[in-house]
């Protein structure tokens, strides 16, 4: 009988220190008390125990968190979650090549064509926001035809990042209207 308390208090002994690492983890992040007790919520559980047999679904960073290091004036409130919702592509880990293409006068069709035509595909919103952080030069009107928004007039609007009126923005424009030269397209390599 002595053994089996021994082995218990082993087993009890490494799930305290398992505790204590995650409350040590967890306060390094500046969480607190309050966050440590969540642990014990079976969704996190669940949620814990995806991660350790490697089947948890990658968490995407809100639309928020991708436009927040922009530091923008003006971001049309049309961009959200529900109507931007993360895009299959944007799950990709992998580096992506982007290229940004300008077609002069245009549509949307012959842009994405063009992009096409050298081994391009458009970039989605999410891709656009984080190529930006590193690559946009706050001036240029880039546009991202990968995702579009159906608004409730039926027209379909897709998100460009532009400097005007002497402020960054990140605004709508309508997918079937035409393009003048001043618009350049992000793309990413298909």
């Amino acid at each position: 009988m002595a053994k089996k308390k021994s082995v218990n208090m082993s087993v009890f002994a490494y799930w305290i220190d398992v505790l204590s690492n995650l409350k040590t983890a967890i306060k390094k992040l500046g969480g607190t008390e309050e966050v440590f007790s969540r642990f014990n919520d079976q969704n996190i559980i669940d949620e814990v125990a995806k991660i350790l047999v490697g089947k948890a679904k990658k968490v995407l960073k809100t639309l928020t968190e991708f436009i927040a290091p922009l530091k923008l004036d003006y971001v049309n409130s049309d961009i959200t979650e529900a109507n931007f919702p993360p895009q299959p592509q944007d799950n990709d880990d992998s580096e992506k090549e982007y290229k940004v293409f300008n077609f002069g006068s245009t549509s949307s069709e012959k842009a994405i064509a063009g992009m096409a035509k050298e081994g391009f595909r458009p970039a989605t919103t999410r891709e656009q926001l984080q190529w930006a952080v590193k690559n946009w030069n706050g001036k240029d009107w880039v546009v991202a035809l990968g995702q579009t928004w159906l608004d409730s007039n039926g027209d379909r609007g897709v998100s460009v990042l532009r400097f005007y009126g002497g402020k960054r923005r990140l605004t709508l424009r309508w997918f079937g209207h035409g393009w003048s030269g001043v618009f350049q397209f992000l793309a990413v390599r298909k």
